[in-house]
């Protein structure tokens, strides 16, 4: 199954038999099927027969496109999903292969492995580049970027994901090119999603694409519903992992979680908290391997972050490492791995995994 990043913003218009049109996502691409996020109207899930003809419209620079087809499946797990079978043939692939890599979910098997404190100063080095980086802290119910930055804004996903406001609406500006949306905090109630929150969460990520080069997920930990359909949304994985035995194990089980349901987006791995580069060099070796065997998935070492004690001073200064100490051992590290990341994102090859039945 072709990663489904075809769009600028990943946006598409369903016109359904009485219910007129309504916008959704593009999850997936399969020859001439078509896999889509179900649409939400007034607060709940639209859920079109199998068999109903569907117009989708392609929105492009200058005109929009419509395709005739006919819904030919719905799931509901792990994600409400509708699956269009297209009547005609349209140049699919080549508008993945143009698909810029513009979502990157940083990722961990467990907590406690060091990724938001990843996915803060791989944001930071990238805005000090000249990337317009937003972060988006999708750790729902134990989020804590704003922590990591000494904010306490007013708003955050909460308010989006109770529809009183929409997610641009919560964008807390950090410097000139760098932004953070704060996560919904201490609040368990967020921690398995409605279809219509998920449903509102994407179509404001995609929404808000257009305005940033990069969007830095910060995904929660370990397998719960939320972690893995947040990865879907990714055009790559930001995979971090500790030199232990219990952490390569918990990664490696989260990529297979997803890698089961459907596709694993491109995928770099990091190995953080190492005491030597051989020591994460085979840690980096042994995680490549397992994937590339048994779920035939080639997984770029980005490289490995050393134990650094100015990593903990520059939390206790709610500053990223990067700020706070630049010529540290760990920010060196740090732009070794943004350097490596930049080429492999400048990669936009299609990877193409099978449809999962």
């Amino acid at each position: 199954m072709a990663h489904p990043g075809w769009l600028p913003n990943k946006l598409i218009g369903l016109e359904l038999p009485n219910r007129g049109k309504l916008a959704t996502k593009v999850f997936g691409l399969q020859h001439r099927t078509l896999v889509l996020l179900a649409p939400a109207e007034n607060g709940k899930t639209v859920w079109p027969n199998v068999g109903s003809p569907v117009v989708v419209s392609i929105p492009g620079n200058h005109s929009q496109a419509t395709i005739t087809g006919t819904i030919i499946e719905r799931r509901l797990k792990p994600l409400p999903l509708i699956f269009i079978r297209l009547e005609q043939d349209i140049p699919l692939i080549a508008a993945v292969e143009k698909r810029p890599n513009k979502v990157i979910a940083v990722a961990s098997g467990k907590g406690g492995t060091g990724k938001t404190f990843l996915a803060l100063n791989i944001a930071w080095e990238l805005a000090l580049r000249g990337f317009r980086t937003l972060m988006v802290d999708l750790d729902l119910g134990t989020a804590n970027l704003a922590i990591a930055l000494g904010l306490a804004p007013l708003h955050n996903l909460s308010d989006v994901i109770q529809g009183t406001l929409e997610l641009d609406q919560v964008i807390c500006s950090i410097s000139q090119n760098l932004a953070l949306i704060p996560g919904a905090a201490k609040s368990k109630e967020y921690a398995s999603l409605s279809p219509w929150q998920f449903h509102r969460l994407v179509n404001g990520l995609a929404q808000s694409e257009e305005n940033w080069d990069y969007l830095i997920l910060d995904t929660g930990a370990g397998l719960s519903p939320n972690t893995t359909t947040f990865l879907y949304l990714a055009d790559y994985i930001l995979m971090v992992i500790n030199p232990e035995p219990a952490s390569l194990l918990d990664g490696y089980g989260l990529l297979k979680a997803i890698a089961d349901q459907f596709w694993t987006p491109k995928t770099g791995l990091i190995v953080n908290r190492i005491l030597d580069l051989g020591e994460a060099n085979d840690c980096a070796s042994r995680f490549s391997g397992a994937a590339q065997q048994f779920l035939e998935l080639a997984v770029q070492y980005l490289g490995g972050i050393h134990e650094d004690r100015d990593i903990l001073a520059s939390l206790k200064m709610a500053r990223p490492v990067l700020a706070a100490y630049p010529n540290s051992k760990a920010s060196s590290d740090l732009k070794s791995v943004a350097d490596k990341l930049i080429v492999a994102l400048n990669d936009t090859k299609t990877y193409y995994r099978r449809l999962r039945p």
